[in-house]
């Protein structure tokens, strides 16, 4: 077994996890991820399905100790022991196992550990995250929005990386994004733009490519107090003909917003669940200003993107003072 930092934990897997940092020292774990090529445990009951794309399905079942989560043909996930015993089963699959174990990697660290920092009261959102002068700026939207892509042209510029693709938020006041996954998952397009900015980072070629042994100095190692968020809107043009612009949501509408943004959706955790989170969402945008961010799409822009959120968090692009 290995130990990893990750969501300001430490978890300890039999499962490699080259995306991750190593967590440093010796210290208890706060997760355990074990192999078993057993069954998975009986289903009690079907909380939830949700269809990613066709042929391709969450089915979450609680079982006696917890939960386990079913997808496709990468096997089944237990969330065991209030989320502290992390279990993949993988059964029997068609996907040769280098793939097989790309897929089971990035389930365990989205769904499944959404699922596991759910139980201990920790809000996860569908987002990416940098801090700036030490507070985060988390950036929210489905997949292909352009959360990795901001994260990592904003680290390159100077922000510090606290996560990728799944934020966990602490909900208490004031509201704490904890420093997540350590490298970013983005297009070949954006690697070439940005990526060479990171002069240490290496690119592992997968089903996305992978930026990961970011420089240290780089990456976000404390819970950051959330400064704002922003709900991804790309779009081809924006009415003020300029590459960014946002627009403070109220209050209600910032939390329909934050609810519809979790990382784990309504249908497959089950509505008395989803229910039971919006009071997080409440706490959070009581005191966390949340905005619509509309970004045009066009990569050849992005530095002037990343300026201007800079200049919204009181700093501007390290490549000023080159």
């Amino acid at each position: 077994m290995s130990d990893y930092f990750v969501f300001g934990g430490r978890l300890r897997s039999e499962l490699e996890f080259p995306d991750l940092s190593t967590a440093e020292g010796s210290g208890r774990p706060d997760w355990v991820l074990r192999l078993d090529r057993s069954p998975p445990p009986a289903p009690l009951e079907l909380r939830g399905i949700r269809e990613v794309e066709p042929g391709w399905i969450y089915r979450l079942f609680r079982v006696e100790g917890g939960f386990v989560l079913e997808y496709g043909g990468t096997g089944s996930y237990g969330v065991l022991d209030g989320g502290r015993e992390l279990v993949w089963y993988p059964g029997s699959t068609p996907e040769d196992p280098r793939t097989l174990r790309e897929m089971a990697r990035a389930i365990v660290l989205g769904p499944v550990m959404a699922l596991a920092l759910q139980q201990s009261g920790v809000l996860c959102l569908h987002g990416s995250a940098v801090t700036i002068g030490g507070r985060a700026a988390a950036f929210l939207g489905p997949k292909f929005h352009g959360k990795s892509t901001l994260a990592l042209a904003l680290t390159a510029e100077g922000a510090k990386l606290l996560t990728d693709d799944l934020l966990a938020v602490d909900p208490a006041h004031p509201p704490m994004a904890r420093p997540g996954v350590h490298s970013v998952r983005v297009l070949e397009d954006v690697v070439r733009q940005v990526g060479g900015r990171l002069a240490s980072a290496t690119l592992n070629p997968g089903f996305k490519t992978t930026v990961t042994d970011l420089p240290r100095e780089d990456l976000a190692w404390e819970p950051a107090p959330l400064a704002a968020i922003y709900l991804l809107d790309p779009a081809l043009e924006l009415e003020t003909g300029q590459p960014v612009a946002r627009e403070l949501l109220p209050p209600v509408k910032a939390a329909a917003s934050l609810a519809h943004g979790k990382k784990l959706t309504d249908g497959l955790i089950g509505f008395a669940e989803a229910g039971s989170m919006l009071e997080w969402i409440a706490a959070v945008t009581a005191h966390v200003p949340v905005y619509r961010l509309g970004v045009l799409r066009d990569l050849s822009r992005i530095s002037e993107v990343v300026g201007q959120l800079l200049a919204w968090h009181g700093a501007e692009p390290a490549s000023r003072g080159r």
